[in-house]
């Protein structure tokens, strides 16, 4: 009786065997050949996953083993050897109608082909999937269900199972008999005979289109997201549970000019007013721990180094079990409504000074128009032209936002009540006038108008009154408007005794409204007033030789 023994890496036997061998995961092997008297019945064999050489003792305990069953399998042999086999077929017969029903059953693909791709095996369930039947696809290629564009993952998958390999979860595209295709996921293992030479392969098909549906839903999803994300106009971003930034959108980039490596975690601090970063850190923080909404107010550094507002959000996003698994934030520019809202509260403040001052206006010329006044309807009269000559320098200035009228503009208004006068005109360049100007050389010019139409040029037939203004340097180079109001052709004119409310606000309080100075004079031929104020440098600049108004 011959005993043998192999080292897997040593041994003479064939190479494929040796393949087998190492794909099953052994490395050492030894086998003793059990004989009948038929010749060789079997092998009693000791293997080991590492390799190694088998000392004299455990060889000799093999063989001894071995002998004991010899003679164990040889006496039992004769009186057993029909039942056994009888045994056998019925179970084997049982065992393959069993994983036959199995098989056919299962709704996955259950196939089986031989190294040239050939099918052997095809189950109910490849025949539900690809509406092929057993008898039309055992004996054909499986190349009849791969598509054209396709045709090289089999030799691929042949030559890895050839190779004693495995293919798992391979996802891929299959041809139903009907032409559709389906997206399969294949799992292939290599079928060994006796031997252990592999003689073709087994392959599970797993109909995966559902799963395919969802992933390309979710693709689109994520791409309608970033489409929305990219091109709201808010600035937008994404963190961790525990406030890590990780993402943003283009806009955050677009406006502030960085990347996602500079910006990414807490990168975002660096864009940050210092005024402002360590109170908006702390608040941010307390909300990631609270797991409440945040929302805040705060500048953000743009690319060109300007800062503008932000009013800035984040919610919390949770799993099914209410677990915050990230925070999703937006930061919507609020610039120009923070610069309007401060606009709002200004002008608020300056309507505020400007009705407190037309009040003071309107007190003082009440309190002039009648403190000593002999005839109340006279009084009253005075008062009400005055408070007309107050409105429409107002109206000037609110067709003008309030911000100043021109000087041509603000005579052509004082003097609409008496434009009777045909013997009035006026001629100047163009001016500009802040709205305490223009309400003073409102009030001041009415006045002269008012007095000219009782005592002056513009009282009898042949009278002329004429207004002109000029530009001139005034000291420490500030431009001066000196405006004239001429008289002529009219009565004698005295100065008269007791100087009335007209000529003190027009000496006094217009002179102190202008910043400048008047001066008055009252000459036979008729009254000269000459008006003087500083100008705003940047409108005058503007507007002075543009052209010059008129009115003959």
């Amino acid at each position: 009786m011959s005993r043998s023994r192999y080292l897997i890496r040593a041994t003479p036997s064939s190479i494929r065997l040796a393949r087998g061998l190492k794909a099953e995961g052994i490395r050492s092997l030894a086998f003793v050949p059990l004989m009948s008297s038929e010749g060789v019945s079997g092998k009693f064999m000791m293997y080991f996953s590492d390799p190694r050489e088998f000392p004299p003792e455990e060889i000799e305990l093999a063989i001894t083993v071995a002998r004991h069953l010899e003679f164990a399998l040889q006496r039992v042999a004769a009186e057993q050897k029909l039942r056994e086999s009888e045994a056998r077929y019925r179970a084997m017969a049982m065992d393959s109608q069993l994983l036959t029903a199995v098989v056919q059953s299962s709704d996955d693909a259950i196939v089986s082909k031989n190294l040239n791709g050939i099918i052997q095996t095809w189950n109910g369930g490849a025949e539900r999937l690809f509406g092929y039947s057993a008898e039309e696809m055992v004996g054909s290629p499986v190349t009849r269900l791969i598509p054209d564009d396709r045709m090289n993952e089999e030799p691929r998958i042949l030559q890895r199972i050839s190779n004693g390999e495995r293919v798992e979860h391979f996802d891929t595209v299959r041809r139903r008999k009907d032409g559709s295709l389906v997206d399969v996921s294949l799992s292939i293992s290599p079928v060994r005979d006796g031997s252990g030479e592999i003689i073709g392969a087994s392959k599970i098909a797993r109909n995966i289109s559902g799963r395919k549906r969802m992933e390309e839903r979710l693709r689109r999803s994520e791409e309608e997201f970033r489409s929305m994300a990219e091109n709201i106009s808010q600035l937008a971003w994404m963190t961790d549970r525990e406030g890590w930034i990780y993402w943003y959108n283009k806009r955050w980039f677009d406006y502030t000019g960085t990347t996602l490596e500079e910006m990414q975690g807490w990168g975002w601090q660096k864009i940050h007013h210092p005024d402002h970063v360590d109170r908006v850190t702390d608040l941010f923080k307390r909300h990631i721990d609270s797991g409440e909404p945040w929302e805040d107010t705060f500048p953000l550094r743009g690319a060109d180094g300007e800062y503008g507002w932000f009013l800035s959000r984040a919610q919390p996003i949770r799993d099914e079990d209410g677990k915050i698994i990230r925070w999703f934030g937006t930061n919507t520019d609020i610039t120009e409504q923070k610069r309007a809202e401060e606009q709002r509260i200004l002008l608020i403040n300056e309507l505020n000074h400007r009705v407190k001052n037309t009040l003071a206006t309107v007190q003082s010329l009440a309190s002039q128009s009648f403190r000593k006044a002999e005839d109340p309807a006279q009084a009253r009269q005075a008062f009400e032209a005055r408070l007309h000559a107050l409105a429409r320098a107002h109206d000037i200035l609110t067709a003008q936002s309030w911000e100043g009228a021109t000087l041509s503009n603000t005579v052509e208004r004082a003097m609409e009540p008496f434009s009777e006068h045909d013997r009035l005109n006026w001629e100047g360049p163009h001016v500009w006038l802040s709205p305490k100007q223009t309400l003073a050389f409102s009030l001041g010019l009415h006045e002269l108008a008012t007095n000219a139409s009782k005592y002056g040029a513009l009282s009898g037939e042949v009278g002329h009154v004429r207004i002109t203004w000029a530009m001139h340097d005034g000291a420490e180079g500030r431009r001066m408007v000196e405006l004239i109001w001429a008289e002529t052709g009219g009565p004698s004119v005295e100065r008269p005794e007791e100087t009335g409310f007209g000529m003190r606000l027009i000496e006094r309080s217009l002179s102190r409204d202008l910043g400048g100075d008047v001066d008055l004079d009252f000459n036979t031929e008729g009254v000269r007033a000459v008006l003087r104020s500083p100008v705003e440098p940047a409108r005058s600049r503007a507007l002075i030789g543009l052209g010059r108004e008129a009115r003959a």
